[in-house]
């Protein structure tokens, strides 16, 4: 059977933890949250969002470029893709 959620292997981390680990501040981190443009997200509970440090470091492997005229890839359900 498929189960619909999956359990992280790295740590959770707050908000203001996750953005400074993506060297932004908690505001640009809510910002992008609500664009849909940031890195994956758990909603816990009502207020309470944490990340999975697996998910940052796909979301900063997956914003690598080598020169500016570079799609943005696109994210699916299983990571970055081209």
């Amino acid at each position: 059977m498929n189960h619909p959620y999956s359990i992280p292997s790295s740590p959770l981390l707050t908000t203001a933890q996750a953005a400074h680990f993506l060297s932004v501040s908690p505001r640009t981190l809510e910002d992008w949250r609500l664009r849909g443009l940031g890195p994956p997200f758990r909603k816990l509970s009502g207020r309470l969002v944490r990340y999975a440090k697996d998910d940052l470091e796909l979301f900063l492997t997956g914003a690598r470029r080598t020169n500016t005229g570079q799609i943005a890839p696109r994210q699916s359900s299983q990571g970055w893709a081209a």
